[in-house]
């Protein structure tokens, strides 16, 4: 008896069936196939979205009927609006780590509330003066850049990134200090 020959045909024999099961396997599970890019778009991306749009939307609405019955005062209205920003950002902190995406979106349109609520007190309502405006959003600004490197997430560092740049516009008046506003575009950059 060849014994190296056995052991040659042993292995054989393993190889052939190793085949059989690999094609028995592969037969008996169903096909899935991946989701497409388009699927992935607009299911993850596109949908949350419009969801954070309708949200605000919805608020803004309410508001403003709230606003247009005199329920509540200017005062109320922007502690409101932050409360609404202070909310969705808690919320996209506990959902964090089971839904990643949604939590970024919400933290995303958190700030966006943050901004617009500060645009909204300063130059609406004239409820805070130019200097702290300008601070709070430049807090906003740091804040989200910070998130954005926790989140590493683009998108995030954009916002922050628009939000820096619009700064001067959305609290700088009519003033026309080319000097101020060249340093802190300078800066920003």
């Amino acid at each position: 008896i060849d014994v190296k020959k056995c052991y040659e045909e042993i292995d054989s024999l393993k190889r052939q069936l190793r085949g059989k099961q690999v094609e028995r396997i592969s037969s008996t599970q169903p096909d899935t196939k991946e989701p497409s890019r388009f699927e992935n778009f607009i299911g993850l991306k596109l949908i949350h979205f419009v969801g954070i749009v309708v949200l605000i939307a919805g608020v803004t609405i309410g508001v403003k009927y709230a606003i247009d019955i005199n329920i509540i005062s200017p005062l109320v209205r922007i502690i409101l609006a932050y409360a609404a920003g202070a909310f969705m950002f808690l919320i996209s902190r506990v959902v964090l780590k089971k839904y990643a995406l949604f939590s970024m979106i919400l933290f995303s349109g958190a700030m966006a509330d943050l901004y617009l609520t500060t645009y909204a007190a300063f130059a609406y309502y004239a409820i805070l003066p130019r200097w702290l405006a300008f601070a709070l959003m430049l807090i906003i600004t740091v804040f989200t850049i910070l998130n954005s490197l926790r989140f590493n997430r683009q998108e995030i560092a954009i916002l922050a990134l628009v939000g820096a740049y619009g700064i001067p516009f959305f609290v700088g008046g009519d003033s026309h200090n080319i000097t101020a506003l060249f340093t802190y575009v300078f800066i920003i950059n």
